[in-house]
């Protein structure tokens, strides 16, 4: 006589089955139990497989019984472009119309009256650049030769398209002039004047000024779509650092919004 441990597992639909056997037996109907355990676990085998044959299978792309079906995200809804808001033209923001003048005399707080060296369609970035190569001029000889103050005292910009005011109130247009000038504390330095005007009114007048501090100018402003010009102008005494080497940028605070945006955020050539 001993003592024999049978431990067997099966499984149907949740069943299962485990028997731990621990009963003194005799060899011979140890034996018995087995054949009789083994021809059960057969037939429900044979049962589990006949199932299975009867079930269909879940159409394609279908989810399985248990598995919740994934989930289709709800389609983005597009934000209006300037075209599709009322009053906006259909050119994109920060596209405007750009003129670009280089010349021997110095430039004060309007445009030169001769014509421009480069004009037409421009996409504006955080802030101008003077050099002639940001505007499609090939660099190069003519470069070499615009680059020398003795003859080439001067560059303007003139930008003009329409302004979109998002909200009424008071808006802060925040100048940041950079005049090139000479390093090592020295006083030699370009002067800049920049002069924006939205709808006909001057909003920003700053001339003839070679720090590069910040300016901040404030004013009550409607709503609504305007056309604007800005034009900035840097002259160089004649010596000292390329009035090309120059750069400005133009920040805006806008009504109930946190924070400064681009000037070019809000600007657009319209049609």
């Amino acid at each position: 006589m001993g003592r024999i441990t049978t431990r067997c597992v099966g499984y149907s639909f949740g069943l299962v089955l485990g028997c731990m056997v621990t009963v003194p037996v005799g060899a011979s109907e140890v034996e018995q139990r087995l054949e009789r355990l083994e021809a059960q676990v057969k037939q429900l085998m044979e049962r589990i497989e006949a199932q299975d044959k009867n079930v269909p299978l879940p159409a394609t792309g279908a989810p399985r019984q248990g598995v919740p079906a994934a989930r289709t995200p709800a389609p983005m809804e597009a934000s209006p472009s300037s075209a599709d808001t009322p009053g906006m033209g259909s050119s994109p923001m920060g596209e405007v119309r750009l003129r670009y003048f280089v010349g021997g005399a110095v430039m004060g707080a309007e445009p030169p009256s001769e014509a421009p060296v480069m004009q037409g369609l421009y996409t504006l970035q955080d802030g101008l650049r003077f050099d002639p190569g940001s505007y499609g001029i090939a660099e190069g000889g003519m470069l070499a030769r615009y680059g020398d103050r003795n003859l080439y005292r001067a560059a303007g910009i003139l930008i003009e398209g329409l302004i979109h005011l998002p909200a009424a109130g008071t808006y802060e247009f925040e100048v940041a002039p950079k005049p090139a000038r000479e390093g090592g504390g020295s006083p030699v330095a370009n002067e800049m004047t920049v002069r924006l005007h939205i709808a006909g009114e001057p909003v920003i007048e700053m001339d003839a000024v070679r720090s590069w501090g910040h300016q901040t100018y404030r004013h009550e402003l409607p709503s609504g779509q305007y056309s604007f010009e800005l034009w900035t102008a840097a002259s160089s005494p004649g010596y000292g650092p390329s009035p090309l080497d120059s750069r400005l940028e133009i920040q805006v605070g806008v009504p109930g919004r946190a924070g400064l945006v681009a000037l070019s955020q809000l600007l657009t050539a319209g049609q």
